[in-house]
């Protein structure tokens, strides 16, 4: 069993590097009180306190679950051993007793680390989490005596701003009131080194004034004037634009306004001696024009190696596209169709031999994930974002460079970099606006890097997506998404599918409630909570659904009308590449009790051949294992009979017109933008690395995307949902005859 994180030496420990990331502006130290035993007070004074406490922590010091949390230093200060057993802390005035300690005893000097990460853990024995988290633009907090009603110290009307790798707390050695009536208001000041568990040190006068920019990132035509500004005086500001963040000692200083020409990656913060920094702030600027030209000169050759070969590097647009007349013009219009996604981190967090997570991409995990800017700038100049973030790569099989040397990527909003969400209208005005992650899909399966030649030529980077819309159209939760052009330390790198991760904050997000309260899963992944209601219904299922008893058990743990939808939509697109560990999620509410429901992922390999039939594959702990199992029930059959006649009839979502409509929408968006994608990755194969089986082309839009799609239009489309009702007719699943009797 672990302690409560608790320390009485005075002695300073190695802590891990602190890291300087946020998003928040200056608030000076002064316009609040502190008191301690000033208010309710019927009791002799404590020497109890709050002595330094972190709402934006960027310290590495995770918890026991490895996640990066806020935190609240208790300390003694008396000459006798305290009772903790009681107190509380809040950060509701109105609720003086929200959380309370377990029964711990302080010994003289010690001091006490909680976790303020809303997790509420009492176990004296393990490491403390109260039921709130602290707000890092500052909030009212307290240290309230047994009593539920005597303050023992709050932070009026509350404790100021923070940032980064900044805490908030008591001066070391400061002395208490007369009587112990109270501690002074200049006792408190910003610590620049927190030292969670230790003596406060790296005092620091205040923060520097947050520092802004003139403009926002911007895709132009022509060069760009970016002034940089902070009020507080005195302050020095420094930049780069090698994706490096720069520091006191390193970057260059800014004078004057700075004429931007080029395609940059611009960081940018504020210093001043005796007072913290400012956060890092990014700025891209991309000229479309120069797009075609890029070389990645400047970047590394190789991006690590794999089966003890160098993988080797691919940044140059193919001039066969970029200077062709049938596709320049149609590429610096296409650059200019979608948004930009610009991320921006330093060069080594992607490429470097030990630590690149590029040179590196069958790592994964919070040690594979590093520091980046993400930023989104809309062509038409409406407002985007940027925002400090993580990044990793993302993905199963496309992880391996000879599979597909275009990683996805993954982007993670915590506190630990800045902002703990990403809140922005990321997917237009309706549903969830507020993100913990999203996914970059670079497309690896019917995409022009694959290994099948076959797979090559079907190249069309719409399927996922379309089975995703097409989930929401039969009315079922779907992960939303929208393409976007991604830059890398402002290199081109390719249309990307930003999408929702569909695991638990999304499903709160849709349903209510906390991401804690829900299952979630990633196929053979347990993600969040617990497997017992999961392995409960495969142990039903895999006994046979056979009487009325084994079925309500079945209804009792699984949305069936949900998973019915789910089934009809992957067999409709004949999914080839599902098993019990790859390409699905599921989820439930686990408080209260709710029921599973699957959602639509990574629907590359669909919507191949008009015949196609894979409803025979079978693996256990899988939703085929679930549907094969769920077949012997005669009223999951009518229930699926009924789902069939939904969506495969009259104008239900899977008939040929309105399944039709919708892919020709989504490819309408990638018409001229695919002509980038095919400049920056159509000739890989051909030039580059010739993997497993030919032929090896240089593929574009008007050779290969373009009548991809019109066979999908014209042949696929109209002809797939009659021969997959006859796929369903011969396995007993819909007749024909039902149906023309208003069944």
């Amino acid at each position: 069993m672990r302690a409560p994180m608790t320390t009485r030496s005075p002695s300073r420990r190695s802590l891990p590097e602190w890291a300087l990331v946020s998003a928040l502006a200056l608030v000076a130290v002064v316009g609040f009180a502190v008191a301690a035993g000033q208010r309710r007070n019927a009791t002799p004074p404590s020497a109890v306190f709050i002595t330094e406490l972190a709402a934006s922590d960027l310290s590495g010091l995770p918890d026991e679950d490895g996640d990066h949390a806020d935190w609240i230093e208790i300390t003694n200060f008396g000459n006798a051993p305290a009772a903790l057993a009681d107190w509380c802390l809040t950060d509701n005035f109105r609720k003086p007793t929200r959380w309370r300690f377990p029964r711990l005893t302080l010994a003289p000097g010690q001091r006490l680390l909680v976790f303020a990460s809303g997790k509420n853990r009492r176990d004296p024995a393990r490491p403390l989490h109260t039921n709130f988290k602290l707000n890092d633009r500052g909030e009212y907090l307290a240290l309230v005596k047994p009593d539920g009603q005597t303050i023992a110290q709050e932070f009026l009307p509350k404790y100021p701003r923070q940032r980064g790798a900044v805490s908030f707390g008591l001066r070391e050695g400061f002395q208490l009131s007369d009587g112990h009536a109270g501690v002074p208001a200049g006792a408190y000041t910003y610590f620049d080194h927190p030292t969670p568990g230790l003596p406060n040190t790296g005092e620091v006068h205040s923060l520097v004034a947050e520092l802004k920019a003139s403009t926002g990132g911007r895709v132009s035509d022509s060069p760009v004037a970016l002034a940089l500004v902070t009020r507080t005086p005195g302050a020095r500001i420094l930049y780069t634009t090698n994706g490096s963040p720069p520091s006191e000692t390193s970057g260059l200083v800014y004078r004057q306004p700075l004429r931007i020409a080029t395609t940059t990656g611009l960081r940018a913060a504020a210093f001043r001696p005796g007072f913290a920094p400012t956060e890092v702030l990014t700025r891209t600027f991309i000229f479309p024009e120069q797009v075609p030209q890029q070389t990645g000169a400047t970047f590394p050759k190789s991006w690590g190696f794999t089966n003890g070969q160098p993988v080797a590097a691919f940044y140059a647009m193919d001039r066969r596209v970029t200077v062709s007349p049938d596709y320049h013009r149609d590429l610096l219009k296409g650059l200019l169709v979608l948004p930009s996604l610009s991320i921006v981190t330093e060069l080594d967090n992607l490429f470097d031999p030990a630590r690149g997570i590029y040179a590196h991409p069958m790592e994964s995990g919070r040690d594979w994930e590093r520091a980046a800017s993400a930023e989104m700038i809309f062509p038409d100049g409406q407002p985007g974002f940027q925002i400090n973030c993580g990044l990793r790569v993302q993905g199963g099989w496309n992880r391996r460079p000879e599979e597909c040397p275009k990683h996805s990527l993954r982007l993670l909003f915590k506190k630990q970099y800045g902002a703990a969400h990403l809140e922005f209208p990321l997917f237009g005005a309706a549903g969830v606006q507020e993100f913990e992650t999203v996914i970059l899909r670079g497309g690896c399966n019917n995409s022009w890097l694959h290994w099948s030649g076959e797979e090559r030529h079907r190249g069309d980077y719409l399927r996922d997506q379309w089975m995703r819309e097409t989930s929401a159209a039969m009315g079922q939760p779907a992960a939303r998404g929208r393409f976007v052009h991604l830059y890398l330390n402002g290199l081109y790198w390719g249309i990307y599918n930003l999408v929702e991760r569909p695991s638990a904050p999304f499903l709160a997000g849709l349903q209510g409630g906390k991401a804690s309260d829900y299952d979630s899963r990633n196929a053979d992944k347990s993600l969040r909570g617990d497997t017992n209601t999961w392995d409960r219904l495969f142990t039903i299922a895999n006994a046979g659904v056979t009487n009325p008893a084994a079925w309500q058990q079945i209804t009792n743990l699984l949305d069936v009308p949900n998973f019915a939808d789910y089934m009809l939509l992957n067999y409709y697109g004949a999914n080839a590449d599902w098993d019990r560990a790859s390409n699905w999620y599921a989820g439930r509410r686990r408080d209260p009790p709710g029921r599973y429901q699957f959602l639509v992922w990574d629907g590359e390999r669909t919507l191949e051949q008009v015949a196609d039939d894979r409803m025979d594959f079978d693996d256990d702990q899988s939703p085929p294992r679930l549907f094969h199992k769920l077949q012997e029930s005669p009223e999951f059959r009518a229930v699926f009979a009924g789902r069939v006649r939904r969506h495969c009839l009259g104008d239900g979502a899977l008939t040929p017109l309105r399944a039709a409509d919708r892919f020709r929408k989504l490819a309408d968006t990638l018409d001229l933008a695919i002509v980038a994608e095919s400049a920056r990755w159509g000739s890989y194969r051909n030039d580059c690395h010739r993997y497993k089986e030919g032929p090896y082309e240089c593929y574009t839009r008007n050779a290969h995307w373009r009548p991809e799609i019109q066979r999908l239009l014209t042949e696929y489309f109209p002809q797939r949902t009659g021969a997959f009702l006859k796929t369903l007719e011969r396995r007993g699943l819909w007749s024909p005859a039902e149906d023309s009797t208003g069944r």
